[in-house]
C-alpha cells in the first residue's frame, strides 16, 4: 500500500540572462504540474533577481505537493533537484 505524502519544498535556478531564468521556472513548474503522480498543493514562482556584484540571476520556486509515496518522492528529488524538502505528513512512516 502506497501511502501519500504531503511535501513542502523549494525549487532554485541561477544563471543568465533574466528572461531565460524566469522562462526555465515556468518550464519547471509547468513540467510539474504535469506528473500525474504528484499533485500541486500550492505554489509561489518568484522573479529572477540579479546576485549582488555577479552578472547571475537567481529565481525559486516554493510548492507544497500531495506525492504517491516514497519511490515518486525520489524520483522527484532526481528529476527537480529540489534545494530543500520538508515533509510534512505523515508524522512517522517506516521503510522495509
Amino acid at each position: 500500500m502506497k501511502e501519500n505524502l504531503r511535501v513542502r519544498s523549494i525549487i532554485e535556478i541561477v544563471g543568465s540572462p533574466e528572461n531565460y531564468v524566469n522562462e526555465s521556472m515556468d518550464k519547471v513548474v509547468n513540467k510539474l504540474d504535469e506528473r500525474a503522480e504528484i499533485k500541486v498543493l500550492k505554489k509561489d514562482v518568484f522573479n529572477a533577481n540579479q546576485i549582488e556584484g555577479k552578472p547571475l540571476w537567481s529565481s525559486f520556486c516554493e510548492v507544497e505537493l500531495d506525492i504517491d509515496g516514497v519511490d515518486t518522492l525520489l524520483s522527484y528529488c532526481l528529476d527537480f533537484m529540489p534545494s530543500s524538502i520538508e515533509i510534512v505528513e505523515p508524522d512517522v512512516f517506516s521503510l522495509k
